[in-house]
């Protein structure tokens, strides 16, 4: 029987069935997991087949664990995951996997007892198709110090609500993840440890909701001109490419590719797409016009071979322990690529192996500079003296379109920077960007167009003219919104989550306000969408359509608008280097249930 990549799928769908059905009760309310034979399984591909004892440990009948075992009858999605967890002082792991749709999957948070009180403590990290991948996901929004008590028992607690994680130890919660890096699907619990065994006991799995505690680390940093989308190839064997110096055109191009974009913090895990094959080798590659390719910091895990325009100029070995007991192999843009001055595209493919950890890539082009690709000076001195300085600032990291005129007559009409960092894609002055929260005096505009038609009056309650706004909120008037002095909450929730207009009046109003309204001032994203509900409410129209009408088209800017057409060129948004997309996109995605930001932000130009 040939392995094909489909039929590798075929057989993880199979896989997953039968590991469900091994969890084929949801919990409800809070169960406790019995310890003994009946309630676990201790076959596991992810984490290794376990071998279990009952015993009595610490005064209490516990589970002995080696390896990974999984609990009978239990499906988690969203709750509390409860454990004692008690270790010898020796090198060890033990952790909890849960939401696992099969063996090969998972959200895993684990405890180093041999690195008590370090950075490095305890670690959150991802599980996809039977990786696990520490040395991608590393530093404080994934691993933070505790200090452990050996021989004594610990209570550990998982708290779980859609793509969010806090995880308590004794009590005191020590790590927040804002951003659970797979999809928040129910899934099996298993418990696991490796190196030493660990015992278990007081373990209960729950539904019910429970509330964090913890702010969440910022987010990690992307670095400057990071490539964030990837072309990943089918699986190879490393063999295949060790004495390989250059890569066929022809063997290239009858591969089958994905793409993959990389994570918050610029690293593309390739386990995303990727199942382990032998060798557990694959391409990926990133073609870039010649003024981004002259210089191409990079990084990868575990092993790699890389290739420009088909020609090997780089092998490296960047193995767990490859150098001495404390390299971690973490990935890093460690090492640099040079390539020669010219006009055409460059390729770059790295054949990158895995070995244990984490199967990554990540490279950046920080140096390079965009070709400018519209300006019309029109002659004009100042035109010109405008755009020497643009060129700078975009030397610096400055993309944007600009038009710029006087009295009337256009003096510059240039596109600076990169709208698409993954792919090279240069800013025009046709580029549609997003605006942000310059939405907010348009959504203002709309408002005071409705005072002077006698519509609404600006010292009123916003509650008079939305009938279906809760109190407390409903009582703040129209002025103290337009001008954040009505003590609203700053969101009203994530952005890129569903959020109706009945959420808005009823969840968001109803929220209790930071201060008595008029007293302070404090920026309020959530008081500038019920603004936008007003002028819905006021005028019988979409927010859109009575933007247009009143606001937009009289002024000549009736380019600017939350659904722009599908097929504009658009600028992907960028938040502290990470890529956060085209906003459209979540709108449409949406549908008309985007009021966590409409009326304060997310319209596009």
């Amino acid at each position: 029987m040939i392995l094909t990549r489909s039929t590798l799928r075929v057989v993880a769908v199979v896989a997953s069935a039968l590991f469900v059905c091994l969890a084929a009760v949801a919990t409800a309310g809070t169960r406790t997991v019995p310890l003994d034979d009946a309630a676990w399984t201790t076959q596991d591909e992810a984490i290794g087949d376990g071998t279990l004892a009952f015993e009595e440990h610490l005064g209490r009948r516990a589970l002995k664990l080696s390896g990974g075992a999984t609990m009978k009858g239990v499906v988690f999605a969203d709750g509390v995951i409860e454990f004692d967890v008690a270790f010898e002082n020796t090198r060890g792991f033990a952790g909890v996997i849960f939401r696992r749709p099969d063996s090969r999957d998972g959200e895993n948070f684990y405890l180093r007892s041999h690195q008590s009180g370090n950075p490095d403590a305890n670690q959150y990290t991802p599980i996809f198709n039977g990786l696990s991948a520490w040395q991608i996901y590393y530093g404080p929004q994934y691993a933070t110090p505790a200090e452990y008590r050996y021989d004594a028992w610990m209570r550990v607690r998982v708290i779980v609500r859609g793509d969010e994680a806090e995880f308590h130890l004794d009590g005191e919660p020590i790590l927040h993840v804002d951003d659970l890096l797979r999809e928040p699907i129910a899934g099996g619990v298993s418990l696991w440890t490796n190196v030493a065994p660990a015992w278990f006991s007081a373990i209960t799995v729950s539904d019910e909701p429970a509330e964090f505690e913890l702010e969440p680390a910022p987010a990690p940093t992307m670095e400057r001109g990071a490539i964030t989308e990837w072309e990943v190839s089918e699986e190879l064997s490393w063999h295949e490419l060790a004495g390989a110096d250059r890569l066929d055109p022809d063997w290239i191009g009858k591969l089958e590719w994905t793409p993959l974009a990389v994570e918050r913090n610029g690293i593309a895990n390739l386990a995303r797409v990727a199942d382990q094959a032998e060798g557990r080798t694959v391409l990926a590659r990133v073609t870039l016009p010649a003024e981004h390719a002259r210089e191409l910091r990079f990084g990868f895990s575990d092993e790699v071979r890389a290739y420009v325009d088909g020609r090997l100029v780089f092998a490296g070995d960047d193995t767990y322990a490859s150098r001495d007991y404390r390299f971690l192999g973490t990935v890093g843009l460690y090492d640099t690529l040079f390539t020669e001055p010219g006009n055409e595209p460059v390729t770059f493919v790295f054949a990158v192996r895995e070995g244990f950890g984490g199967w990554a890539v990540a490279a950046a082009a920080p140096r390079s500079v965009p070709t400018r690709m519209t300006v019309e000076t029109k002659e004009d001195p100042l035109g010109e003296k405008l755009h020497q300085v643009l060129v700078e600032h975009e030397r610096e990291g400055f993309s944007g379109a600009v038009v710029a005129a006087v009295g009337g007559e256009p003096i510059l009409e240039a596109g600076y920077g990169l709208a698409d960092r993954g792919r090279g894609t240069a800013f025009t002055p046709d580029t549609v960007a997003q605006i942000g929260s310059i939405t907010k005096p348009i959504t203002a505009l709309a408002v005071l167009d409705l005072a002077l038609a006698g519509e609404v009056e600006l010292d009123a309650p916003v509650g008079r003219y939305v009938p279906d706004a809760a109190p407390p909120a409903r009582d703040v008037t129209i002025h103290q919104l337009l001008t954040h002095t009505s003590g609203m909450p700053e969101y009203c929730g994530p952005d890129r989550k569903p959020y109706s207009l009945e959420e808005l009046l009823r969840k968001c109003m109803g929220e209790r306000l930071r201060f008595e309204p008029g007293t302070r001032w404090a920026y309020s994203n959530a008081g500038y969408s019920v603004l936008g509900a007003l002028v819905e409410a006021v005028s019988g129209r979409e927010l859109q359509e009575q933007l247009d009408a009143e606001v937009l088209a009289p002024s000549r800017l009736a380019s600017i608008s939350y659904y722009p057409p599908e097929d504009a060129e658009y600028a992907r948004g960028y938040d502290g280097g990470v890529d956060r997309g085209v906003v459209s996109d979540v709108i449409r995605e949406l549908g008309g249930d985007f009021w966590a930001f409409k009326g304060n932000g997310g319209m596009q130009a």
